[in-house]
């Protein structure tokens, strides 16, 4: 069963291109396929055999930011992305 909607990913895309350029990421930004546990990885190019800059993860607010101090996560989540980050040794981000 799939929980996102198409609104959900345009607002992913969105704060994506929005954490890519303030973080100054570079490379290419690639969507993971459907499923996966990480959103993006960052790629030196699209082809076949590119090296692996990092990883993000996105988490958009359905709330104001200020409303809440804090964000709820799963812990699975986030290992999974120090996990696969470390594994690849490779930055991994959280971007919320």
């Amino acid at each position: 069963m799939e929980y996102e909607t198409q609104i959900d990913r345009d607002n992913e895309q969105a704060a994506m291109s929005m954490f890519a350029a303030q973080a100054h990421l570079p490379g290419t930004i690639i969507r993971c396929p459907k499923f996966y546990e990480i959103d993006y990885m960052i790629a030196e190019n699209e082809g076949l055999g590119a090296a692996v800059l990092g990883f993000v993860e996105i988490k958009c607010r359905n709330v104001h930011s200020d409303d809440y101090y804090s964000y709820m996560i799963s812990l699975h989540k986030v290992l999974t992305l120090r996990r696969w980050g470390r594994a690849c040794g490779v930055p991994a981000y959280l971007a919320v």
